[in-house]
């Protein structure tokens, strides 16, 4: 049956002049453009998931993966492996008094179920032979992958605080020797300046923040 999304490639030798010019994606893309450039708390990562996203989406590589499976494939690898963590990552570690994500296995599991029920030859057909059930099947894929990506990277500390688990640094004394920088509050907070993607140093006075996160680490540091 046809594939209705993108398209599929005429002729396989100008496959690389084949590109989407549908007006919602377009759309869609720069209002998520406008929102990063807003709101993203790490903007790097988030810039990453929207080139991406264009790559996927505009590029002839969309109409390459309504031709050929191994490229739809790699599409859907890039979707669940590349965008979704980025954007798990621009969306910063969990702020004071937010609630933690949970354990990742519950996230795997929806997301594992999920990319198996689109597997499904129904679902599969379907996913690839209309408009709706194709933006259902990636927004389905994205938004468990995230979930996944999300609990992974949360975990039960916030982000750089690896050391202050104990299970972590039975592992590093297990390893060998360990090596950690050491830098004091003024030279870091000079090189900090004007840096807002700092969550753990979203406070009022980042001074006394910062002297607070080093007593409490420096120590474990030692120990280890």
């Amino acid at each position: 049956p046809p594939i209705v999304y993108c398209g599929e490639i005429a002729d396989p030798a100008r496959w690389w002049l084949v590109w989407n010019d549908a007006a919602p994606i377009w759309a869609a893309l720069l209002a998520w453009a406008a929102l990063t450039a807003r709101h993203a708390p790490r903007s790097r990562p988030a810039w990453a998931a929207w080139a991406l996203a264009l790559l996927l989406y505009l590029s002839p590589l969309c109409a390459l993966s309504a031709t050929l499976f191994s490229v739809r494939v790699l599409h859907h690898l890039l979707l669940v492996g590349a965008v979704a963590p980025l954007l798990a990552l621009a969306a910063g570690p969990a702020r004071a008094g937010q609630r933690r994500a949970r354990s990742p296995a519950g996230a795997a599991l929806v997301f594992g179920l999920v990319l198996w029920l689109w597997h499904a030859p129904q679902a599969y057909a379907w996913g690839l032979t209309s408009v709706a059930g194709y933006w259902l099947m990636q927004a389905s894929l994205l938004g468990t992958a995230w979930w996944f990506w999300r609990a992974v990277l949360r975990s039960d500390q916030p982000w750089g605080g690896a050391v202050l688990a104990d299970t972590n640094r039975m592992a590093m004394r297990d390893v060998g020797r360990v090596v950690y920088l050491l830098v004091d509050s003024a030279t870091q907070l000079a090189r900090l300046a004007g840096d807002t993607g700092r969550p753990l140093l979203d406070a009022p006075d980042r001074a006394r923040r910062l002297a607070d996160l080093q007593a409490i680490r420096e120590p474990l540091y030692r120990d280890v």
